[in-house]
């Protein structure tokens, strides 16, 4: 959750540095391991509740895996 953003856009600089970090390899008991990520942004309107706010942001994660992962969506 971002609180405070100078401006709508900023939520998409935040998602491309986490796709960014998630995408290293590492290794777990000598596994090879690599994560995907799927973000999902919602951004809060006067008079929105906290459930209606986390619906849509869960919304636009299944549109996000659903576009092939590693990417984000409103």
């Amino acid at each position: 959750m971002l609180e405070d953003l100078s401006a709508p856009d900023c939520t998409e600089i935040v998602a491309a540095k986490l796709t960014a970090a998630m995408q290293a390899e590492f290794v777990v008991k000598g596994l090879h391991l690599q994560v995907s990520t799927s973000i999902g942004i919602a951004l809060y309107k006067p008079g929105m509740s906290v459930d209606e706010l986390v619906r849509q942001a869960g919304q636009a994660m299944h549109r996000a895996k659903h576009a092939g992962r590693n990417c984000f969506r409103y």
